[in-house]
């Protein structure tokens, strides 16, 4: 007997790049905390899709939720949320055309809540067990790493971000920081 490998005939040939990285602000939380992690854009042009495993120590934050941000098409159906007791978020998410976003745009945000103080790009990670990868439009692979703004944040400052998705036609998101938990009222005109 002989295995002939017809799969493999027609195959195309992809390309590994360099890494393509996912901005998040670094921050230092407290117990107690609600912690917010926006992953936002970085040289994504042309993207098709991404895959990734993030990994979070569960002893310091707990997942609380998913907000979509300017991926239109991804949703918490997009996530594995079976392993998020064991400190495992998994994500896939692909577009039949390329996306191509402007630096800086928050891509998601997933919010934590802290059970002791830490610090984000202490406690977030990719797992190299699930590929971390994403693909373009032209038939690249990317190796997809995060990359930690280690800028501080000014505690002191309130902070209105862009409304997401913008252009909106029947609902939008508008995220905003305060210097501490404390209520808050946005009103629009």
């Amino acid at each position: 007997y002989s295995a002939q490998s017809n799969g493999l005939t027609n195959s195309e040939s992809r390309n590994q790049k360099e890494a393509l990285f996912f901005e998040l602000a670094d921050q230092s939380f407290e117990a107690g905390q609600t912690v917010v992690a926006t992953f936002k854009a970085n040289n994504f042009t042309e993207v098709l899709g991404y895959q990734f495993e993030l990994l979070f120590e569960g002893n310091v934050i707990d997942y609380q939720s998913f907000k979509k941000g300017a991926l239109v098409s991804l949703s918490e159906d997009n996530l594995g949320l079976t392993q998020v007791d064991k400190g495992k978020l998994r994500t896939s998410w692909d577009e039949a055309t390329g996306v191509t976003l402007t630096n800086g745009q928050a891509l998601f945000s997933i919010q934590f809540k802290a059970k002791k103080a830490g610090k984000l790009s202490e406690v977030l990670s990719l797992s190299s067990r699930f590929a971390p990868e994403v693909y373009s439009n032209i038939e690249e692979i990317y190796d997809l790493e995060l990359n930690f703004n280690q800028q501080e944040v000014n505690t002191t400052a309130v902070e209105l971000l862009q409304n997401q998705p913008n252009p909106f036609s029947q609902q939008t998101s508008i995220q905003f920081t305060l210097p501490s938990s404390q209520p808050a009222t946005l009103t629009i005109y």
